[in-house]
């Protein structure tokens, strides 16, 4: 929540709490999923994340993917993957950010973990940038998300659609998915991006 806020510091700190719980209490599942979650918290909030600050993430993750790999935590590994991704990304490495990701796909389907199948493909799309495979995943992702009936995957889904549709010009299939998200995000009571 206080990430979501831009709270960076607060969100930290309480990550950081919960990694030293989890150490204490020798809860190694828990201990990898919170230098996880940490890795990317500070890949997100650092200013400079592709220096010093960016290297501790790293290896926050590193010690998070080592135990999840040495726990047989295949979900973990999955997880892992894609956050590398995501601060590749951040860190203007889309490279390498791209190859993390279909990686934590391919993991994720082997699994039938759909869900972050369906994450990882949006992910996919928005590091690939302004591109038709973006929309092709999109499209992917969306399926899952109706298949499962999530919403809210759902609308994120339609408006990142509508939005890379723009961007490639595309603009009557760009209006009928904004449509189709203001439809959606009305229906669960998202009044704030709905009447934006």
């Amino acid at each position: 929540l206080f990430s979501q806020a831009s709270q960076g510091e607060r969100a930290l700190d309480c990550l950081q709490q919960a990694e030293k719980i989890a150490y204490a209490s020798d809860d190694m599942v828990g201990l990898s999923n919170h230098q996880c979650k940490l890795a990317l918290l500070m890949a997100k909030h650092s200013p400079a994340s592709s220096g010093a600050d960016g290297q501790r993430a790293l290896e926050k993750l590193r010690l998070s993917l080592e135990a999840c790999k040495k726990l047989g935590v295949n979900a973990g590994v999955a997880e892992a993957t894609l956050v590398h991704g995501q601060i590749a990304g951040l860190q203007n490495n889309q490279a390498v950010a791209l190859q993390k990701i279909k990686v934590s796909i391919d993991l994720f389907r082997d699994m039938g973990d759909k869900g972050n199948v369906a994450r990882a493909l949006c992910l996919a799309a928005k590091n690939g940038g302004v591109t038709a495979q973006g929309v092709v995943q999109l499209q992917e992702a969306l399926e899952i998300y109706r298949a499962m009936q999530d919403s809210l995957g759902e609308s994120d889904a339609l408006q990142q659609t509508a939005e890379l549709e723009s961007a490639l010009g595309q603009n009557d299939r760009a209006a009928k998915n904004w449509i189709d998200c203001l439809a959606v995000k009305r229906a669960i009571g998202d009044i704030k991006v709905s009447s934006a």
